[in-house]
């Protein structure tokens, strides 16, 4: 009898364990990434996320359901998601075809395959904006932090014309939590302003960080623009900003050319070749040396025309850093980049053989990697009074323009190679 008893408790131990593991096993859920999404114009990214990557690439279907047409209001990326091995997120894209009226839709996950589920987020809801509505959004999607900079959100209405306030509105923004970047410690908002304020009859606005830190693994700045009444979300609500701090020169460069670009800006706009002002070989070298990026002694050792701009060795001085708008490579409005303006003791600003005029002057310098990956030393020379014939004609030309330099809209850029 007591052994019978035991062997009955043993099974239903056994019977027990059994029941219990197979109802505390968890099954791994997909969920859409939100609950709904707007889009004005271009596309969105609609994304799954899976509780578990599975072990072999797997489709997800969706159904799409709602007012919006596909091929007339939009087009999509594909009738599933493709779940690869050892992923958990995958997407779908969805464009925009057509900004007239206001329209929707409701993408819906489909049976979920084998060894998955679906969560409590299996729908989300696509908001298509009327072309009327309008939508506020960061000029661009990345950038990068220097020493300070000024960062730009633009107005539009959703089909992609300019939409101007009609009064001065603030836009709030705010530090993602994704930030790697500590606000205070890494960057910080420039006089603690943390709004953007389009001035009425305006559609942008711009708002200023400064560089405080670089550490490894804390130089993410993930902006958020915060909701306002009134507006809704353009394509880039986000803007990743990558802390660089400040750029220092210190090296020997070699003459490599002038920009192809400006060369070209220069022959068809002002009938000018910049080779009347600027030559120059690869023995051709300047010599930065300094401590820090705010004092540099510099050494140019020039055989050709360039020699007649840096005539001599001196001290050159970090002043500002000023934003550029690069005019020759076209586009509307121009590419901008950031260029670190430093002052030289001794110039020739008339950039002659037989005319001098050394004084202190101001020059821009930016460095950036060609297709070849090789460091590329961009100079921009501005603060130039040229004597040469045609030029000369240039320069007084400009000196209707209130610019200072009087040279500032029409540079001519220089690039050098890093030899060490």
């Amino acid at each position: 009898m007591r052994k019978f008893i035991y062997a009955l408790l043993v099974t239903l131990v056994a019977i027990t364990t059994s029941c219990s593991t197979s109802d505390n096993t968890v099954v791994p859920q997909l969920n859409l990434g939100q609950a709904a999404y707007t889009l004005a114009n271009g596309t969105v990214k609609i994304k799954l996320e899976a509780d578990a990557a599975p072990t072999t690439t797997m489709n997800v279907p969706v159904t799409i359901s709602g007012t919006a047409v596909e091929g007339t209001d939009y087009t999509i990326s594909g009738k599933s998601f493709e779940l690869k091995a050892g992923e958990k997120e995958a997407f779908i894209t969805l464009t925009r075809v057509a900004v007239q009226d206001s329209k929707a839709l409701t993408v819906t996950l489909g049976a979920a395959p084998q060894g998955y589920e679906n969560g409590t987020m299996s729908y989300t809801t696509v908001n298509l904006l009327g072309k009327d509505a309008a939508v506020f959004s960061f000029e661009n999607y990345a950038d990068q932090l220097t020493l300070s900079k000024q960062y730009t959100i633009v107005l539009q209405k959703a089909d992609g014309s300019i939409y101007n306030a009609s009064t001065a509105t603030e836009f709030e923004v705010e530090v993602d939590p994704s930030s790697t970047a500590v606000e205070g410690t890494h960057f910080k908002f420039t006089n603690n302003v943390k709004t953007f304020t389009v001035n009425a009859g305006k559609s942008k606005g711009t708002i200023s960080l400064d560089f405080l830190k670089l550490e490894t693994g804390k130089n993410t700045i993930v902006l958020k623009l915060k909701e306002k009444t009134g507006f809704n979300y353009g394509n880039n609500d986000k803007l990743t900003i990558t802390i660089v701090g400040p750029t220092t020169f210190n090296g020997t460069w070699a003459f490599s050319q002038v920009s192809p670009d400006n060369k070209t800006w220069w022959n068809t706009s002002w009938g000018a070749n910049t080779d009347d002002l600027i030559t120059g070989t690869s023995a051709d070298q300047i010599k930065f040396e300094g401590s820090s990026y705010q004092s540099y002694t510099f050494t140019p050792n020039i055989s050709g025309k360039l020699k007649n701009y840096f005539a001599s060795a001196c001290t050159a001085t970090f002043m500002n850093e000023r934003q550029e708008k690069m005019q020759e490579e076209g586009g509307m409005p121009p590419r901008e980049v950031t260029l670190s303006v430093l002052k030289f003791d001794k110039i020739n600003t008339n950039i002659s053989a037989t005319d001098s005029k050394v004084q202190a002057a101001v020059v821009g310098f930016r460095i950036f990697k060609n297709d070849n990956s090789e460091e590329i030393l961009e100079c921009t020379i501005y603060d130039y009074e040229p004597t040469a014939d045609t030029w000369k004609d240039i320069y007084e030309t400009m000196k209707y323009d209130p610019s200072d330099p009087i040279m500032l809209t029409a540079p001519i850029r220089v690039y050098f190679k890093r030899v060490k």
